[in-house]
């Protein structure tokens, strides 16, 4: 797989994440803690959460969220983040145009 030119290597070593991947995972991660936020509001206000299940869903939709959101801050943190969401400014998606072979000048 041919690296782009805006890909830079990371601190660890480790081979840049393509464009689709990384904006995928971050809209993943920040669906599911917002998701899990959502669902902690959505028993508070029905009152549900004084019960024992509503103790344990907001429990586990508060621990998603904080894995997720986890994810989604070391993302920012590291860097990663920062990489994928300038290239999508740029515009350095897969281009599928690039693939075609280009005439060459003799």
């Amino acid at each position: 797989m041919a690296e782009s030119e805006s890909a830079t290597p990371l601190s660890s070593g480790e081979e840049p994440q393509p464009l689709l991947e990384g904006l995928v995972l971050l809209a993943l991660c920040f669906l599911v803690a917002v998701m899990g936020l959502a669902v902690v509001a959505w028993e508070a206000i029905s009152g549900r959460i004084l019960s024992i299940d509503g103790l344990w869903l907001s429990l586990i939709s508060l621990t998603l969220a904080a894995v997720f959101g986890g994810n989604l801050a070391w993302s920012f943190y590291t860097g990663e983040a920062q990489q994928v969401l300038r290239d999508l400014r740029k515009g350095s998606g897969p281009d599928i145009a690039s693939d075609k072979k280009q005439p060459t000048k003799a």
